[in-house]
């Protein structure tokens, strides 16, 4: 693991990521972490609430330990970093800044490779959940569905036309995000923009050969 981590550290060096401010260099900028937002998941990297020094707001961190976790786990975070960094639309969660050694408190103090983005703290999974379990369940409008497919053809689109094209590769409600604005807002349902970002690249791809393999969320 070790290894992985110092190549995860020498690839995300090269540039500042896209939307850093001007204030401190990205491995002297600290981070404050806040409350847990997701369970981990199979990389084992927990995410938290955070903010940053020198950006306004609350933020979203991804972190994993660089003592324990496995060394594919490096490698999927390192190729998430790589990915993220240069992306820019409107449509796919933004990449702040990277650190390669935070040390976390609540997990014996190791250090911990974390990748800070824009906060968006509900996915279409739970919108999805939570309009079920009413009663009785409340299913989409067709205007708000046009405006979320709309949103994600934006987002493929921006993706498969790269050079060379990123292929997601684990595109899934649970990977699509909704910022709290667009969700209060009830224009939403007659079909105005609802402002999703497509996140999770961790097992994304940049397309310069013919791909053999399946790869994602299997459907159950």
């Amino acid at each position: 693991p070790q290894s992985a981590a110092a190549a995860a550290a020498t690839a995300a060096a090269p540039a500042p990521a896209p939307d850093a401010t001007t204030g401190p260099p990205a491995d002297r900028t600290r981070i404050a972490l806040g409350q847990p937002l997701a369970k981990p998941g199979g990389s084992g990297a927990l995410v938290h609430r955070c903010t940053l020094e020198g950006v306004d707001g609350e933020l979203a961190v991804k972190l994993l330990d660089c003592t324990n976790a496995r060394e594919s786990s490096f490698e999927a975070l390192s190729t998430e970093v790589e990915l993220c960094r240069d992306l820019s639309h409107p449509q796919i969660v933004r990449f702040l800044h990277l650190s390669t050694s935070l040390a976390v408190p609540f997990d014996g103090g190791n250090p911990h490779l974390a990748i800070v983005m824009e906060l968006l703290p509900t996915s279409l999974e739970d919108l999805i959940l939570e309009r079920r379990s009413t009663m009785p369940p409340r299913p989409f409008s067709a205007a708000r569905l046009a405006s979320i497919v709309r949103e994600l053809v934006a987002a493929l689109s921006y993706l498969h036309g790269l050079s060379p094209p990123l292929l997601h590769r684990d595109l899934k409600p649970a990977n699509i995000f909704f910022d709290s604005g667009a969700l209060e807002d009830d224009r939403a349902e007659s079909g105005a923009a609802c402002r999703l970002r497509v996140g999770d690249f961790d097992t994304s791809v940049r397309c310069d050969s013919p791909l053999v393999e399946f790869i994602g969320t299997p459907v159950t």
